[in-house]
């Protein structure tokens, strides 16, 4: 080891051991938390005026996916948003096999 880099090297070896550590306790936050989270395609909500969505406004910016329960959540918040506009709109999300369905002016998450 260099003399004058001591911390720096030794915050590599710690970090080198804590990847180690970590991919061997699933409780550890580690990159296997990264393979926890099931993207949603965001043009999977539909509406049943507009077709498919274009949801860039509403999300921020160089968002690629989502959480199935933030994408419940944003089905929702489009609801809510436009309930005033469309009356009786229609929206729907698919997530794998499960297909949701929230419909103005409740607003209410419904499994289809």
């Amino acid at each position: 080891m260099i003399t004058g880099a001591w911390p720096t090297n030794l915050i590599v070896v710690c970090e080198i051991a804590y990847l180690v550590v970590a991919s061997a306790i699933p409780a550890l936050p580690g990159w296997k938390m990264f393979s926890n989270v099931t993207p949603v395609k965001l043009s999977h909500i539909v509406s049943l005026s507009e077709g498919e969505m274009n949801l860039a406004p509403l999300l921020p910016r160089g968002t690629r996916s989502l959480k199935s329960e933030d994408a419940k959540s944003l089905l929702i918040f489009i609801c809510e948003r436009r309930r005033e506009t469309e009356e009786n709109g229609l929206w729907s999300l698919t997530l794998g096999e499960n297909r949701f369905e929230v419909q103005a002016p409740a607003c209410l998450l419904k499994k289809i």
